[in-house]
């Protein structure tokens, strides 16, 4: 389903070559599902000026972090992220919530990192993509779990969309909206 690339490179650098080689920022927004500490989030907005980011995470405890470590994660996040001032704006909220306020449309890129369990990525799958405009960038991180991927190819499926990921390093799978 989906066509693997030859080689890769660390999320970030992934992310930013997506978004200049298939020059994605035309309306000057995106979206990050799955915040955790702002660190993807701090480098898309300081490697793209014009960008307006809105990025959204729960913060809710689980297997892998208590709430104490939630809230750690959280004040960093706002901490990075208040010196982008109006660019930023740090949602706390599930994915869905979040993308039922939004019009249809709207983004130049969405990535999906948040929860990885097959039936939150089907539903952020689901809720995120009207979001894209046409010839925007849909995108995520984890293609090799198996929820993830399961969830991603069914989707792709299920829409006659053609993805491409990238190789384990990075871990990113993507869709241009038609």
């Amino acid at each position: 389903m989906f066509e693997e690339l030859p080689h890769g490179a660390y999320n970030f650098n992934v992310l930013r070559g997506l978004i200049e080689g298939f020059q994605i920022l035309h309306i000057g927004a995106g979206v990050e599902i799955g915040v955790f500490d702002g660190g993807t989030s701090w480098y898309l907005l300081s490697s793209f000026p014009q960008l307006t980011l809105l990025s959204v995470d729960p913060y809710k405890a689980y297997s892998e972090y208590d709430q104490e470590r939630l809230k750690q994660a959280e004040d960093r996040a706002r901490s990075r992220l208040q010196p982008f001032g109006e660019r930023s704006r740090l949602i706390k909220a599930t994915s869905v919530e979040a993308a039922i306020a939004l019009p249809d449309n709207t983004f130049d890129f969405v990535f999906i990192d948040g929860d990885h369990s097959y039936e939150a990525v089907r539903e952020d799958l689901k809720a995120w993509y009207p979001k894209v405009r046409p010839g925007g960038l849909f995108s995520g991180h984890d293609y090799r779990w198996d929820s993830v991927m399961r969830a991603v190819d069914e989707f792709a499926e299920a829409h006659a969309l053609c993805g491409k990921c990238s190789p384990k390093e990075s871990d990113i799978w993507w869709i241009i909206k038609p």
